[in-house]
């Protein structure tokens, strides 16, 4: 039989609907687009299948709001802005690590 795909992309879309209306009122929209595509942005350079892609953007999503928030406290600045900043300091350490992989691989 398999899984019922049309059920689960109308839940996916559902409960991300459900988390976007209600995370624009609390935090703002720009970490609000910051958290939803940056860690899928990045999980997607290092995952092969669809499950390492899950995981691992839990995982990127994760440690940006723990890393950025204590440097946030850290250094005194916007806990909101912080993350975004580890957001995107992930995606160019990961972008920078499959560029020298890949020159490592040609030599």
């Amino acid at each position: 039989m398999g899984i019922p795909v049309i059920f689960l992309h109308y839940g996916f879309m559902t409960t991300i609907s459900f988390t976007t209306v209600a995370a624009f009122d609390s935090v703002g929209a720009i970490l609000v687009v910051a958290m939803l595509i940056g860690p899928a942005a990045t999980s997607y350079l290092i995952s092969k299948t669809i499950k390492q892609m899950f995981l691992y953007s839990m995982l990127f999503g994760a440690s940006a709001s723990v890393i950025g928030y204590y440097l946030a406290k850290l250094w005194d600045t916007s806990i909101a802005g912080m993350m975004e900043t580890t957001v995107v300091g992930q995606k160019i350490a990961e972008r920078r690590r499959k560029s020298l992989v890949s020159k490592l691989e040609i030599m």
